[in-house]
C-alpha cells in the first residue's frame, strides 16, 4: 500500500511540474508575441508617418492622385496601391533621367529652373508681370484635374455610347421584326390582290366572250338588214322601172309637154349607202357642184308630176361625181332618182301652187 501511495504522489508531482513548465512556456510566448505586436505596430506607424511626410506630401503638392484607405486597426492609410503609385512616379523619373535629361542637358531641378528663368519667354513674362514657371505648377495641377475630369466624362460617354448602341440594336431588332411583319402583311395583300385579279380576268374573259357573241349577232343582224335593204332597193328599182314604163305609156297616150320638161333634173343618184346615210350623185367639179350645196331628190309620179323623196347635202366634191349625206328622207331614195337644187325645186313649186288656187 505504501508503494502504491508513493507512486501516485510521484505522478501528481510530475504532472504538476509539466503544468508549471507549460505555463511558463505560454507566458513567455505571450510576452514575446506582445513585444512582436508592439514592434510591428510601431514599425507600421513609423513607416506610414514617413510615407505621409515625404511621398504623400509630394503627391499632394503636385496634385497627383494617391490611392488611400480609411485608417485600419493599426492606423494603416497607405496600402499597396499607394506604394505602386509611388513606384510608377519613380519609373517615370527614371525614364526622364534616361531619355529626356541627355537631350536637354539639365542635371537637376535647380538647373531646370535656372534654364527656364533665363529663357526669353520667361523674361518677357516677368516683364509683363506674369507668374514665373515655378508658380505654374498649380495651373498644371488644374490641367491635370481637368484632364481627369475629361477622362471621366469620356468614360461616361463611352458607357452612354454603349447604352445607346444597345438601344439601337434593340430598335433595329424591333424594326426588323416590324419589317418581317409588314412583309408578311404585304405578301397576304399581294395574294389577295392576285386572287382578285384572277377573278377579274375571268370575268373580263367572260364579258369579252359575251361581247364577241353580241358583236357577231350585231354583224349578223346588220348583214341581214343590209340584205333586206338591198332587196327592198331592188324591189323599189323594179317598181320604179315598172312605173317609168307605165308613165311613159301614159304620157305617150295622154300627157303632152308638161311640168317634167319644165323642171329639168340636174342629175341622177348613182348609188345609195343606207347603212351610212350617204349617196353618190352625178356631177362634180365639171358641173360646178360645191360643198354644202342642198339638192332635192325626187321621182316622177305616174301622172307625170315630180314627187319629193328627200333632201341631200353635198359633203365631198370629186371631178365627175359628188358624195352627199341624206338630211331628210320621206321615201326610200334609190339609185336612178333625180335631183335638182333646192332653190330650183322651190321655184318650180310656185307656179303649181298659183295654178291650184283658181280651181280650188
Amino acid at each position: 500500500m505504501a508503494a502504491v501511495r508513493r507512486s501516485s504522489e510521484s505522478g501528481y508531482v510530475a504532472g504538476l511540474a509539466v503544468f508549471v513548465v507549460l505555463f511558463f512556456i505560454a507566458l513567455g510566448a505571450a510576452i514575446w508575441s506582445f513585444k512582436e505586436h508592439h514592434t510591428v505596430k510601431s514599425a507600421l506607424v513609423t513607416d506610414q508617418t514617413a510615407f505621409a511626410d515625404t511621398i504623400a506630401k509630394q503627391f499632394t503638392a503636385n496634385g497627383w492622385n494617391l490611392p488611400t484607405q480609411a485608417p485600419s486597426e493599426f492606423g494603416v492609410v497607405y496600402v499597396q496601391e499607394s506604394y505602386n503609385a509611388a513606384a510608377l512616379k519613380l519609373a517615370e523619373a527614371a525614364e526622364y533621367e534616361k531619355v529626356v535629361r541627355p537631350m536637354l542637358g539639365w542635371d537637376s531641378a535647380d538647373g531646370i529652373k535656372a534654364a527656364m528663368a533665363d529663357s526669353p519667354v520667361q523674361k518677357e513674362a516677368v516683364a509683363k508681370g506674369e507668374p514665373p514657371y515655378a508658380e505654374m505648377r498649380t495651373l498644371l495641377a488644374s490641367y491635370e484635374k481637368s484632364h481627369q475630369t475629361l477622362t471621366n466624362q469620356a468614360a461616361d460617354l463611352t458607357k452612354e455610347r454603349a447604352s445607346l448602341t444597345s438601344q439601337l440594336d434593340e430598335t433595329r431588332n424591333e424594326l426588323r421584326a416590324k419589317g418581317e411583319e409588314l412583309n408578311k402583311v404585304k405578301a397576304e395583300m399581294d395574294q389577295t390582290i392576285n386572287n382578285k385579279l384572277t377573278e377579274l380576268n375571268a370575268s373580263f374573259k367572260d364579258l369579252t366572250a359575251k361581247l364577241d357573241q353580241k358583236n357577231t349577232e350585231a354583224v349578223s343582224l346588220q348583214q341581214k338588214y343590209q340584205q333586206e335593204t338591198e332587196g327592198r332597193q331592188k324591189d323599189v328599182a323594179g317598181l320604179k322601172a315598172e312605173v317609168t314604163k307605165w308613165r311613159k305609156m301614159y304620157e305617150d297616150a295622154v300627157a303632152g309637154p308638161g311640168e317634167r320638161e319644165q323642171l329639168g333634173a340636174a342629175g341622177k343618184v348613182i348609188s345609195v349607202q343606207p347603212r351610212h346615210g350617204f349617196v353618190t350623185i352625178e356631177g362634180g367639179k365639171d358641173r360646178g357642184v360645191k360643198e354644202n350645196d342642198v339638192y332635192v331628190v325626187y321621182d316622177i309620179a305616174p301622172g307625170g308630176k315630180p314627187e319629193m323623196k328627200g333632201t341631200i347635202v353635198v359633203g365631198q366634191v370629186n371631178e365627175h361625181t359628188s358624195l352627199a349625206s341624206i338630211s331628210e328622207e320621206k321615201k326610200y331614195i334609190v339609185a336612178g332618182d333625180l335631183f335638182v337644187p333646192q332653190a330650183r325645186w322651190e321655184q318650180f313649186q310656185k307656179p303649181a301652187t298659183a295654178e291650184a288656187r283658181p280651181g280650188s
